[in-house]
């Protein structure tokens, strides 16, 4: 997304405020244990909106840019769509 920095880092602040009430909500209505990604993303399409976010950026977005930004975060590993894990104790398949 284009912008100057400040507005970036605010709008990043916002996407992952809103990540993190999506996750939290994700990980209440799964079962002990279970996978809870695809109820995160499900509740991210639905929560990261234009009209939702309050960082009042100059240039207009929508829910696929605010949903880009979010999935950059989870790359940069700002948040997970799963329990923290230890790669090297997982089975291979």
């Amino acid at each position: 997304m284009a912008g100057d920095t400040t507005e970036l880092v605010n709008a990043s602040y916002e996407v992952l405020d809103t990540v993190f009430a999506c996750r939290e909500q994700a990980e209440e209505q799964a079962p002990d244990g279970a996978p809870f990604g695809r109820r995160m993303n499900q509740l991210m399409t639905r929560l990261l909106t234009p009209d939702l976010f309050g960082a009042g950026l100059p240039f207009p977005v929508n829910g696929r840019h605010l949903r880009g930004l979010a999935y950059q975060l989870c790359d940069d590993c700002d948040f997970y769509f799963s329990d923290v894990f230890d790669p090297s104790e997982e089975e291979v398949s």
